[in-house]
């Protein structure tokens, strides 16, 4: 849903949804990221309650947690990494989402990996932004959709885009590339 500041000496970042595919619950950790202000919008006060179908815009990441969702309340829990990178970090999270007593649904992230980049403005949140431009990122892995219908990392889509080129940024939506959705439908269909 957004990126968090975690390591793996702290706990994970966990939210859960209702039988209605409701915010039921946020931990700590997501509760600190949203005081320290590092996200518009994800305070508790904002998102309990809320459809979590509110936040996944895109066709096919919906189908894909749906399906997972589906998996995890049936008592087959599902694990994935995906990468939540800042500005200046490269970040890879695991992770699992899971059944819950009362047909809630658990979303647990915990960080694997990070390493240090040179920064890469358009994952900067304070950032003048288009109204109407917009650029789509993978869930997964970070890589950006070219017009041509290729992906590729951040750094390669600021150059191959021209992104530094205007004063305003696109805005960034969320999707899936084929190679990540081909690796979930994967691990999905392996539960079967």
């Amino acid at each position: 849903m957004f990126s968090h500041q975690s390591d793996s000496k702290h706990e994970p970042l966990i939210y859960r949804i209702d039988s209605a595919d409701r915010l039921c619950y946020i931990n700590e950790v997501w509760q600190d990221a949203a005081r320290q202000g590092q996200f518009d919008g994800v305070k508790a006060e904002h998102v309990l309650g809320k459809s979590l179908w509110d936040s996944v815009i895109d066709g096919n990441v919906r189908a894909l947690y749906a399906q997972m969702i589906a998996h995890a309340r049936l008592g087959q829990p599902v694990g994935f990494n995906y990468r939540c990178d800042t500005p200046i970090l490269r970040r890879t999270y695991a992770m699992t989402i899971s059944r819950l007593p009362g047909d809630e649904v658990e979303f647990a992230s915990v960080l694997v990996r990070q390493e240090s980049r040179p920064a890469v403005a358009i994952l900067q949140t304070d950032h003048a932004r288009h109204e109407e431009k917009f650029i789509r990122v993978c869930s997964w892995c970070q890589s950006v959709a070219l017009p041509s219908g290729d992906w590729v990392p951040v750094e390669d889509a600021v150059n191959k885009l021209d992104l530094m080129g205007d004063e305003k940024l696109p805005r960034l939506t969320h999707g899936i590339c084929e190679a990540c959705a081909l690796s979930m439908n994967q691990k999905l269909n392996a539960l079967l």
